[in-house]
Order: structure tokens, then sequence, then C-alpha cells
């Protein structure tokens, strides 16, 4: 059985800009998509330290020759000495949504599923693994994958509250909408999965692609309508999982989505150390940025050491299980530099 680690970077085209809220910035510029580029190599750097002998996948809508040259680094050349397969694919997989201008590459995710199921390299037993790019390993992920052998696919929950409203729904709009979808009331509050992790083997790949294939134009006519319909690849992930029967959490023990936002939140615990991947939504900018400079260097010691030191490393650069004295003052001075060349104009 083959492990597939894989994560994806869709660069929007001048006239399709989405607003992208830990990132200021046209999402159609250099400087926007170079910031996510960075986490992309990170992503794989600390993939590749962790699990050698897994494939890796960059899935995106560039070619392998239009990789960008970022602070003097390759990336196309740096990826592929971890061995990563560059994998060109269209977004078709948009759907309709109610004048919601957030998060609108989201739904490329299931543009990979439909790539994944299809694909006569993969057998329904294989096991695919899709993160954010924004996230790191900091351990190997053998446990992951043992479990998608015995779940088939697993879920990671993330917000509780019936009426927390994220990305435009709270899980009460989500039960409306679901009792409509299925024809049938929905009694309890469905959970919502966070979108960054979608971990499966790929028979259960197909399953999901083909239920999304069907629900796409589904939700197309909702919207004719006039009626709710879901705003990111979350909402409609958790509304198949719950009609697959896929609703639970099976993968809040491997990953975690942590903030560590200067002066405005804060939720990292000391248990996060131990998970085996990371989701740092507000690291982007610093963190990773920080750690794109480590990880181009293949002799840095992040490399040389064994398992615990690498994870000391990414724990002092990343700010888990948190922020020290000297990447405190690292952060500020970003962030008010930032700050500055956004008053003067600087692009």
């Amino acid at each position: 059985m083959k492990n597939i680690i894989a994560t994806w970077i869709y660069c929007e085209k001048k006239g399709e800009e989405n607003e992208y809220p830990q990132v200021s910035g046209l999402s159609s510029s250099q400087k926007f998509q170079n910031i996510y580029w960075r986490c992309v190599a990170d992503y794989f750097a600390t993939a590749y330290r962790f699990n050698k002998g897994a494939e890796f996948i960059l899935f995106t809508n560039v070619t392998a020759g239009e990789l960008p040259v970022i602070d003097g680094v390759d990336v196309g050349s740096l990826l592929n000495g971890f061995g990563v397969a560059i994998v060109t694919l269209p977004y078709t997989c948009r759907i309709a949504r109610d004048n919601y201008n957030k998060w609108g590459n989201q739904f490329y995710i299931f543009d990979i599923l439909k790539y994944i199921s299809s694909s006569e390299k993969y057998v329904d037993k294989d096991r695919l693994i899709v993160l954010d790019s924004d996230c790191v390993w900091t351990q190997p992920g053998s446990k992951i994958f043992d479990d998608i052998d015995r779940y088939g696919l697993l879920a990671y929950e993330v917000y509780k509250s019936d009426n927390y409203t994220v990305n435009g729904l709270s899980r009460t709009d989500m039960r409306e909408i679901y009792s409509d979808l299925l024809g049938a009331p929905v009694n309890d509050t469905p959970v919502y999965y966070g979108g960054e992790w979608f971990a499966a083997n790929v028979q259960a790949c197909r399953k999901v692609y083909d239920e999304f294939a069907i629900l796409k134009n589904i939700l197309a006519d909702r919207l004719s309508a006039g009626k709710k319909v879901f705003n990111e690849e979350a909402h409609t992930l958790s509304y198949i999982y719950y009609k697959l029967g896929f609703a639970k959490d099976t993968a809040s023990v491997y990953i975690r989505r942590i903030w560590t936002t200067l002066f405005v939140y804060e939720n990292v615990t000391r248990s996060d150390y131990d998970l085996t991947i990371w989701h740092l939504p507000s690291e982007k900018r610093f963190g990773l940025k920080r750690l794109f400079k480590l990880i181009s260097n293949t002799k840095s010691f992040f490399y040389r050491r064994d398992d615990y030191h690498s994870r000391k490393i990414l724990g002092r650069t990343l700010g888990v299980p948190g922020r020290t004295p000297v990447k405190f003052v690292l952060d500020l001075t970003g962030a008010v530099l930032a700050r500055l060349s956004r008053l003067i104009g600087i692009k």
C-alpha cells in the first residue's frame, strides 16, 4: 500500500481574487502567493524529514517550470530534493456561493480527490493525507496511516458551539441545510470538521468525491432559489462525512489548529507539542517565513539532528508550546515593519 502525503496551492489570477483574512494584499499578486509558496516548502521539508518512504505530491494550477524563486531559493529545485511530484490540475470544482468572497480556492480539494479517485496508479487501500500548507509535520505519521486502515477516513472536529458562526454559517445553519438536503429532520447539531485536514484511503476518497459531484448541482439550484448554501470546503466536507457515516472525531489526536497571533489570540498548550501535525495559520508571515530560510539549507541542523532535536527546532521557530523571548522580538519587529510597509505603500 502507498502512503501519499500532499498539499496544494491554487494561484489565483487577476480578476478572480478572494479574501484570505490571515494575509493582506491581492491574492493574485506574487508577493501574496510567495507567502504560501514558503509554506509549501516548509510543509514538504517537514513531511520528508519525518516520513521518508512516503509519496509526496504538490497539487497546483501552475506547471513545474513556473514555480517561483523566493529569497534566492528555487522552490522547484528545493521540492525536487524532497522527492515531491508536481501535479498540475485545473480548478473545476468551484461551487456557487451567495456573495461570499472568502476562501474561494478551498474547493480545489475536490479536484484533488477526483484525480486520486480516477488515477490508475492507486488502489482502494492506498492512503492519502492532504493538509493545508501552513501545517508542519513534527514526527512520523505511521499511526495516522494505521488509523486510516482502521476507519477508512479520519475527520478533525474544530468548533463545538451551536451558534458560533464559521465562514458565514453556524452549526445551527448547517443543521437546517442538512435537513433540506436529506429530506428529513436532523435532530442533532452537526459537527464542523476542519478543512485543513483530509485523510482517507482511496476507496473513501472516491465515495467523498462522488457525493460532491452530485451535491455541487444541488447547491447551485439552492442558490438560485435563494436558499442557504455551504460557503467553503469544510462546510461541504462536514455534510458529506455526515451523510456517508464518517462523522466522528478521529483526527484530533494528531492535529490541532494552533493560534499564536501576537497580542490578539493564543490557544497554544503544552500538549500541542506532542501532536504529529501543527496547523499554524497565524505563523505564515512569521515563524513559517523564518523556517523557510532554515529548510532551504539542506545542511542545517534541522536535517542533521535526530527527531527529538528537529522537533525542538520547530518548536522554537514556530512558538509551540510557547513563544520564546527571541521569537517575540522577531515577531514584533516583523509585524511593525509590515505595518509600516502598508502605511507607506510598499508593495
